[in-house]
């Protein structure tokens, strides 16, 4: 999984803005694009195409939905967290739009196991920033006449977002080998123990961007602007984000080195 920002992706800038109310924010509405499967290469240009539709045919200011999940589990930064979308008519001042690249095809699992872990992503950090209380498919929307997202992601809804298909026993993860170097230190317990670093930036993409919306949101650094990228957190570990995990670090008086390891992670996460 790693997020694709909207300057990676080359999307056309938006015509308009609005932002999202935080508080407001009560439910994220799941969709599928349709259409014929590209390939994972040709992805990026699918998320064009959509852009396009929406922009030059309809008329809207941009894509439509706020993140866009690809078969092999690339996020898509579309109007990302703060904009308001247009995706589900009547509610999306107090929804998130998220969609599947992708249809629904009767007798193959199109949402694969990647894409169900990148939009189970996506809920968590959603119920993280915002009153979550409920997740609907865009035909449970008020007064929408679809069928979308289509019956694979329906049943995802109702079997409470299952990484695998019903009927398939879900394998117990093989334990990950102790790392040490950087921040580590020796220490046991921190549930997460990969490294992030700038060597690697796009390895863990949905967890450099949670480290970096702990940066900038909760202790306030500044990791740039990059084009349509308002706060620095697009899943790239790059200069910028070593530099406010170093100002980080040297105010929480731990080890300086630019890493996150688990004294860091506990540091951020307030432990």
């Amino acid at each position: 999984m790693r997020f694709i920002n909207r300057m990676q992706w080359g999307g056309r800038g938006p015509t308009s803005t609005a932002r999202l109310q935080p508080s407001a924010i009560n439910t994220v509405v799941l969709h599928y694009t349709t259409g014929n499967e590209l390939g994972n290469r040709d992805s990026a240009q699918w998320v064009r195409n959509i852009q396009n539709h929406h922009m030059s045919t309809l008329g809207w200011a941009d894509v439509g939905y706020n993140f866009i999940v690809s078969r092999r589990g690339d996020i898509y930064v579309c109007r990302g967290w703060d904009v308001l979308g247009a995706h589900a008519r009547g509610i999306n001042s107090r929804s998130i739009g998220i969609a599947f690249l992708g249809g629904n095809i009767s007798g193959t699992q199109n949402v694969t196991p990647d894409a169900r872990e990148a939009i189970n992503y996506l809920l968590d950090e959603a119920e993280d920033r915002y009153p979550i209380k409920q997740v609907i498919g865009h035909q449970e929307a008020p007064g929408a006449a679809t069928a979308c997202p289509g019956q694979e992601l329906m049943d995802f809804i109702a079997q409470g977002f299952p990484l695998l298909k019903p009927g398939v026993e879900t394998p117990e993860p093989e334990p990950e080998p102790t790392e040490t170097g950087g921040d580590n230190g020796g220490e046991t317990g921190v549930e997460d123990m990969r490294l992030l670093r700038v060597e690697s930036p796009m390895l863990n993409g949905g967890d450099v961007a949670s480290v970096q919306a702990l940066l900038v949101h909760r202790y306030g650094q500044d990791l740039g602007r990059y084009g349509e990228n308002r706060d620095g957190v697009d899943g790239w570990y790059g200069q910028a984000t070593a530099d406010g995990v170093r100002a980080f670090q040297r105010a929480a008086s731990i080890g300086v080195d630019g890493v996150v390891g688990p004294q860091t992670r506990r540091a951020l996460l307030g432990g």
